[in-house]
Protein backbone atom coordinates (compact mmCIF):
# COMPACT_ATOMS: atom_id res chain seq x y z
CA UNK A 1 0.00 0.00 0.00
CA UNK A 2 1.24 3.42 -0.54
CA UNK A 3 1.79 6.11 1.62
CA UNK A 4 -0.76 9.26 1.70
CA UNK A 5 0.42 11.69 -1.30
CA UNK A 6 -0.84 14.56 -2.62
CA UNK A 7 -0.01 15.87 -6.40
CA UNK A 8 -0.46 18.40 -8.56
CA UNK A 9 0.38 18.91 -12.15
CA UNK A 10 1.23 21.32 -14.72
CA UNK A 11 -0.77 21.27 -18.34
CA UNK A 12 -0.86 22.94 -21.74
CA UNK A 13 -4.31 23.36 -22.78
CA UNK A 14 -5.71 23.58 -26.26
CA UNK A 15 -8.89 24.52 -27.17
CA UNK A 16 -11.35 22.16 -28.52
CA UNK A 17 -13.75 22.69 -31.34
CA UNK A 18 -13.66 19.52 -33.20
CA UNK A 19 -17.20 18.31 -32.77
CA UNK A 20 -16.85 14.68 -32.99
CA UNK A 21 -15.18 15.20 -29.62
CA UNK A 22 -17.46 17.49 -28.31
CA UNK A 23 -20.77 15.18 -28.55
CA UNK A 24 -18.36 12.34 -27.00
CA UNK A 25 -17.39 14.61 -23.77
CA UNK A 26 -21.10 15.49 -24.04
CA UNK A 27 -22.55 12.13 -24.17
CA UNK A 28 -19.96 11.64 -20.84
CA UNK A 29 -21.24 14.22 -18.94
CA UNK A 30 -25.16 13.49 -19.82
CA UNK A 31 -24.54 9.46 -18.77
CA UNK A 32 -22.35 10.44 -15.61
CA UNK A 33 -23.59 13.78 -14.17
CA UNK A 34 -27.07 14.04 -16.05
CA UNK A 35 -26.14 17.45 -17.33
CA UNK A 36 -27.15 17.19 -21.33
CA UNK A 37 -25.02 19.57 -23.33
CA UNK A 38 -25.61 21.15 -26.64
CA UNK A 39 -23.07 21.31 -29.22
CA UNK A 40 -23.28 24.36 -31.53
CA UNK A 41 -20.60 26.22 -33.76
CA UNK A 42 -17.76 24.04 -31.78
CA UNK A 43 -18.80 24.98 -28.25
CA UNK A 44 -21.17 23.74 -25.69
CA UNK A 45 -24.34 25.49 -24.92
CA UNK A 46 -27.23 25.11 -22.23
CA UNK A 47 -29.43 27.08 -20.61
CA UNK A 48 -28.27 26.55 -17.08
CA UNK A 49 -24.15 26.56 -15.79
CA UNK A 50 -22.23 27.39 -12.92
CA UNK A 51 -23.07 31.27 -12.17
CA UNK A 52 -19.36 31.87 -12.53
CA UNK A 53 -18.90 30.51 -16.30
CA UNK A 54 -20.83 33.11 -17.47
CA UNK A 55 -23.72 32.52 -21.00
CA UNK A 56 -22.76 30.36 -22.98
CA UNK A 57 -21.30 29.18 -25.55
CA UNK A 58 -18.59 27.10 -23.17
CA UNK A 59 -14.93 26.95 -24.96
CA UNK A 60 -14.10 23.45 -23.64
CA UNK A 61 -10.23 22.75 -23.74
CA UNK A 62 -8.47 19.93 -23.29
CA UNK A 63 -5.44 19.30 -20.65
CA UNK A 64 -2.23 17.46 -21.71
CA UNK A 65 0.18 16.61 -18.86
CA UNK A 66 3.51 18.47 -19.29
CA UNK A 67 5.05 17.96 -15.75
CA UNK A 68 3.48 16.46 -12.43
CA UNK A 69 4.61 16.54 -9.08
CA UNK A 70 3.90 14.07 -6.14
CA UNK A 71 4.60 14.77 -2.25
CA UNK A 72 4.33 12.08 0.52
CA UNK A 73 2.23 13.17 3.20
CA UNK A 74 3.65 10.37 5.59
CA UNK A 75 6.70 8.68 6.51
CA UNK A 76 9.00 8.56 4.33
CA UNK A 77 7.97 11.94 3.10
CA UNK A 78 9.09 11.59 -0.36
CA UNK A 79 9.02 13.41 -3.61
CA UNK A 80 9.42 13.40 -7.18
CA UNK A 81 8.56 15.04 -10.39
CA UNK A 82 7.37 13.05 -13.60
CA UNK A 83 7.89 14.97 -17.06
CA UNK A 84 5.34 13.63 -19.87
Amino acid sequence: MFPPSMWSSRAKPVRVSDEAKLHLVADAYASKYEWPLTVRDGAFFEEYGAPSAGSPPYDPYEMTPVTGFGLGMDEPFGATRWKF
